[in-house]
């Protein structure tokens, strides 16, 4: 039986992955918080997963959170391990609410940053129980959630199983789709993901990006990373056709499964997990998906070259996201403050060690960010940023 520590078990290994660049992750243990109601169905499962973790090198423990809002789940989150530790958020867990004014909109959405911070101040402004501002904030501690029913969670952890052991579809493929709108941005580019992957595919054609040709593509064959920009409410992407947008729901997904294993969702909204969202149908409803980085609210990562690179280096899934937060997600709220971890934190891209990109990508390309970090894509221009606020503008007009 699986001792949980009313909080937790651990148990203690090295790393089978060292990172001199980043300064390694030997010894990083995994913070596994279950919702209480469904502890007992799911423990089979936690008890495969721990164990899949512990070969992996990591340590693992389990908290059963009995209840309570978003600063007790904070506390319990922060009560165990190191600060580098990754938190794994199961179940119907509390989140944070904030509000703020994003694009000439007022935005109210879930923040789970909330928890990848313990010295990051929250304020209430006006006493609603939804938060308005906050202090200098750090993803210190990366953070994901993956939530449904004890069998959706079953179904999940039993594919993060079969990944690790394997037994599941593999793929040495990344799958870039880019909308009508964004067609024009770094067109031809595949931002950096030839570091990792020895063949990306680039659907950024009229011809090519509408409903029928992303349902083709992704129901096909199978596609290790998946990079989507696409107009979105929470549970339905709208594809750009001339007489207006042919929706893909989340309905649609049993019929034509889409086969990618990660994702970064540009698609506003697609990862808000208080509601019915493509994200959490990607892991929980189809045979593949494994991890999304993804937005509550409008906004998405358009700039995910440190994103990139921290994969390609072999890092877990959730702590690339946490340096792509720190370093350039950081710079805007309107943009970003909604971006979320949802699957498992410490999976990782499949190959990104064994065929040694880790040590051969963006290493002397010759052009810099602005930070002086080495990169063969050059940040986004002041007046791109500007063209996507205008577009996302159309996603409030999808409403939740």
């Amino acid at each position: 039986m699986l001792a949980a520590l009313g909080i937790a078990s651990a148990c203690a290994c090295s790393n089978l992955y060292l990172d001199a660049w980043f300064g390694g992750e030997a010894g990083v243990g995994v913070t596994v918080v279950v919702e209480d109601a469904i502890y007992q169905e799911l423990e089979p499962s936690l008890v495969q997963y721990l164990e899949d973790l512990e070969a992996a090198g990591h340590e693992a423990r389990v908290i059963r959170f009995p209840g309570g809002g978003a600063p007790a789940l904070r506390a319990a989150v922060w009560s165990v391990g190191a600060e580098r530790d990754p938190a794994f958020l199961v179940g119907d867990l509390p989140y944070a609410t904030f509000r703020m004014e994003a694009f000439g909109n007022i935005e109210t959405f879930p923040v789970d940053l909330f928890f990848a911070d313990e010295g990051c101040a929250w304020y209430d402004a006006d006493g609603d129980g939804i938060f308005d501002s906050h202090g200098p904030l750090l993803a210190r501690k990366p953070v994901s959630r993956v939530s449904g029913s004890a069998e959706e969670l079953a179904f999940y952890f039993r594919k993060l199983h079969e990944y690790r052991s394997g037994a599941s579809a593999d793929s040495d493929e990344a799958f870039i789709f880019k909308d009508d709108d964004w067609q024009g941005y770094r067109r031809g580019s595949g931002f950096g993901l030839e570091r990792i992957f020895p063949r990306v595919v680039i659907f950024e054609g009229e011809a090519d990006t509408d409903r029928a040709g992303y349902v083709s593509k992704l129901s096909s064959r199978p596609s290790a990373y998946v990079y989507q920009w696409v107009h979105a409410s929470p549970d339905t992407l709208f594809f750009a056709v001339p007489a207006g947008y042919e929706p893909f729901t989340i309905s649609d997904i049993p019929e034509a499964p889409p086969q990618g294993l990660f994702y970064n969702l540009f698609n506003c909204k697609a990862a808000r997990f208080v509601s019915p969202n493509l994200g959490m149908r990607y892991l929980t409803e189809t045979p593949y998906g494994l991890a999304v980085q993804g937005s509550t609210k409008i906004g998405g990562n358009y700039y995910p070259v440190e994103f990139h690179r921290s994969l390609a280096r072999g890092r877990t899934w959730a702590q690339a996201h946490a340096d792509w937060y720190n370093l350039y997600g950081v710079e805007s709220d309107e943009w970003f403050l909604g971006m979320a971890v949802l699957g498992c934190p410490v999976v990782r891209l499949p190959g990104a060690k064994a065929r040694g990109y880790a040590t051969n990508g963006y290493a002397a390309s010759g052009a810099t960010t602005a930070r002086g970090l080495p990169s063969e894509i050059p940040e986004p221009f002041s007046d791109e940023p500007e063209l996507f606020e205008g577009l996302v503008r159309f996603s409030e007009s999808l409403g939740e």
